[in-house]
């Protein structure tokens, strides 16, 4: 038809699982309209309701700003980022900022760290940032995500910071406190957590892996389940017995709200 058209990548989302592909109509230098596909038939205009993280433009010219062009391909994890087309486009498709991180120190530090999303209950690696002086900047990231630093070191991922959730108004660093805990309430909530009568819930939280806080069992009656010291400041995740691998991490504010991500 002579439509220019582009391919569009997500990675991996960053507040469900899985990834996503779709295409845009070029209609200028700063217009495109996303569709896709749904039945090999008719096409329909695509709108992302869900947080991408990142979504990458796969080009058919190697681009200059590309991860390969300044790291060993052998230092990078698997997937996109081995190849030399592609481009960010996050910008026209979500809200955006630069996410600046502290890192752990290491002996020797490698050149890169990777920005990942917690997607099917693993890290998934999206993104990079430069490192200089135990930090980086991992830029034009998508808001109302938890990212965690982790370098790739001998063919594996491994924390390189606390968890950066950076919010649509606000950016917090989830370091856990250990010492000052509370007691929280993990109240059913639609579409994110309904409790089935006499099963396990395991709660954890985040400190450079799933550390356990408790079990517990549920009753035939069960609406709201109390755990007693959880750790401040920290990024929690409660696994039923069933699990299929999707449930989301959480936090709870300080006035006890508990904020999906």
């Amino acid at each position: 038809m002579g439509i220019a058209t582009a391919f569009e990548y997500i990675p991996a989302w960053a507040t469900s699982t899985n990834r996503h592909m779709f295409d845009a109509a070029i209609l200028g230098k700063d217009s495109s309209i996303p569709f896709e596909c749904l039945d090999n038939k008719s096409v329909t205009e695509f709108d992302l309701k869900r947080e991408p993280g990142k979504v990458a433009r796969i080009t058919y010219s190697k681009q200059p700003n590309v991860l390969l062009n300044d790291e060993a391909k052998e230092n990078i994890p698997p997937g996109f980022m081995h190849t030399y087309n592609y481009k960010d486009v996050t910008s026209k498709y979500w809200e955006v900022q630069d996410v600046h991180a502290t890192l752990f120190a290491k002996p020797v530090m490698p050149k890169n760290v990777y920005a990942c999303v917690f997607n099917g209950l693993t890290w998934k690696p999206i993104w990079w940032g430069n490192i200089q002086n135990d930090t980086t900047n991992f830029l034009q990231m998508g808001k109302g995500v938890t990212y965690l630093p982790m370098y790739y070191l001998h063919n594996k991922l491994e924390p390189a910071g606390y968890p950066i959730a950076v919010g649509y108004h606000h950016t917090a660093v989830l370091q856990p406190d250990t010492v000052n805990t509370r007691t929280i309430q993990l109240p059913e909530q639609d579409k994110y957590l309904i409790y089935r009568p006499a099963k396990h819930y395991t709660l954890f939280y985040w400190d450079n892996q799933w550390l356990k806080i408790a079990q517990q069992i549920t009753g035939d009656d069960t609406r709201v389940l109390t755990f007693d010291k959880v750790p401040n400041n920290a990024l929690l995740l409660m696994i039923p017995e069933y699990t299929q691998g999707k449930e989301r991490p959480f936090i709870i504010t300080e006035e006890g709200k508990r904020v999906w991500w």
